[in-house]
C-alpha cells in the first residue's frame, strides 16, 4: 500500500487494523460492514496472507457473496481497490468464487491479471469461469488495439479468442464471450463470426452479435443494428442502441430518439449515450428537447445523463462541421 492509500483512507473512513478485519471475517457477516468494506481493501500482500486462514474457513457461497459486495463497493467509490482479494478467489476451489474474482478485476490492467484470465480463459474447469475471463479479456484486447496496452503482451489472448469463437464444440456461453472479446481487434475472420452468431438462431449468440458489431465500428452492420432497435426483446433492443452509438450510425438517429423513451430503462439510458455519440444537429436537436422534458419531470439523475451527451453531442457534431467543410473544400 502507497502512501496516496493511506490518504484515502485518512479521507473516507479510519484504516481497520489487520487484526479487526480477521475478527469481522470470522463473524461470517452475510454483508460486510465498514470494517469489511475499507478493511480489505487496498491489502498489502503480507496481510493477505494473515487472512488467507480465515478466509478459507468460510462457507463457497459466503465468500463469493463477500466478492460480489466487494465489486458492489467498489463501482460506489473507486478509491476502493480490491485486486488482492480477487486475486485470492481466482485460486479457490469453488467456481462460483473464481467467477466472483474474475469480476471484480473489472477495472484492474496489470500484465499479471492478464495473464491470470489468460489460463481461466484457456483451461478453467467451469464453463461460466471461462465465459467471465474473456468477457473480461475484452478490454485488454481493446487496450492493445488503442495502443494503450503492449499489443505482444495480449496476442496469445486475441488469438485464444479468434480459436473458442469459431470452435462449434465449445459451450455456446464461452463462444459468445470469446466472439465479443475479439471483436475489439481489427482481425481477420470477426466480421464472418459476428455474421455466423448472428444467424445461428440462437438468442445469447445473437445478443453477443450485436455486441460485437458495435466493438467492431463496422459500418457494414449498421442497417442490421437499426432493425433491431425495433425488437420485441430489449435485451436486443439494448445491444442494439449501444451498437448505434459505437458505430455511430447517423440513420439511426429517429429511431434511436423513439428508444429514448423506452420502457426498459437500459435501453432509454443507452438510447441517450448513442446520441450523444453519433452527434450531428439532428441529434443535438432530439437530445435537447429531451433535456426540456426530464427539467419539467424533475428527474435530476436523468437531466444529467442528457446533459451529459449533448456535450458529447456538440463536440462529435464540431468534428463533423469541420469535416463536412474539408470536404467540401476539396470539391
Amino acid at each position: 500500500m502507497n502512501d496516496h492509500d493511506e490518504e484515502v483512507f485518512d479521507d473516507l473512513q479510519p484504516r481497520p487494523s489487520i487484526d479487526e478485519v480477521i475478527e469481522a471475517l470470522a463473524s461470517q457477516p452475510e454483508i460486510p460492514g465498514t470494517v469489511l468494506t475499507y478493511g480489505l481493501a487496498n491489502l498489502t500482500d503480507s496481510d493477505t496472507e494473515l487472512l488467507r486462514t480465515v478466509w478459507m474457513a468460510l462457507d463457497d457461497d459466503h465468500r463469493a457473496r463477500l466478492l460480489i459486495a466487494l465489486l458492489e463497493a467498489n463501482e460506489t467509490n473507486p478509491e476502493l481497490q480490491y485486486v488482492a482479494m480477487a486475486r485470492l478467489g481466482l485460486q479457490d476451489e469453488s467456481a462460483d468464487v473464481r467467477e466472483a474474482a474474475v469480476n471484480l478485476l473489472w477495472e484492474e490492467e496489470s500484465p499479471a491479471t492478464l495473464n491470470a484470465l489468460y489460463d481461466l480463459a484457456l483451461a478453467d474447469p467451469s464453463d461460466r469461469v471461462r465465459a467471465a475471463a474473456f468477457a473480461e479479456l475484452g478490454r485488454f484486447i481493446l487496450a492493445a488495439e488503442l495502443g494503450q496496452f503492449p499489443d505482444d503482451l495480449v496476442d496469445p489472448a486475441r488469438r485464444l479468442a479468434a480459436r473458442v469463437m469459431n470452435d462449434e464444440s465449445q459451450p455456446v456461453d464461452v463462444r459468445r464471450r470469446a466472439l465479443e472479446a475479439a471483436s475489439n481487434a481489427t482481425m481477420e475472420g470477426v466480421a464472418d463470426a459476428i455474421n455466423r452468431a448472428y444467424r445461428s438462431g440462437d438468442r445469447r449468440l445473437q445478443i453477443s452479435a450485436l455486441f460485437a458489431m458495435g466493438r467492431s465500428c463496422d459500418e457494414r452492420w449498421s442497417g442490421t443494428v437499426i432493425q433491431q432497435l425495433s425488437n420485441e426483446d430489449p435485451e436486443f433492443r439494448y445491444e442494439a442502441a449501444r451498437a448505434a452509438g459505437e458505430i455511430q450510425i447517423e440513420e439511426a438517429v429517429p429511431v434511436l430518439a423513439q428508444a429514448a423513451y423506452d420502457e426498459d430503462l437500459d435501453v432509454r439510458d443507452t438510447a441517450i449515450w448513442s446520441l450523444g455519440e453519433i452527434g450531428g444537429p439532428e441529434a443535438t436537436q432530439v437530445l435537447r428537447q429531451l433535456a426540456v422534458e426530464a427539467d419539467a419531470s424533475g428527474d435530476a439523475e436523468l437531466a444529467t445523463a442528457i446533459a451529459d451527451a449533448i456535450a458529447t453531442s456538440e463536440l462529435n457534431g464540431d468534428d463533423w462541421t469541420l469535416f463536412r467543410y474539408d470536404a467540401d473544400s476539396r470539391n
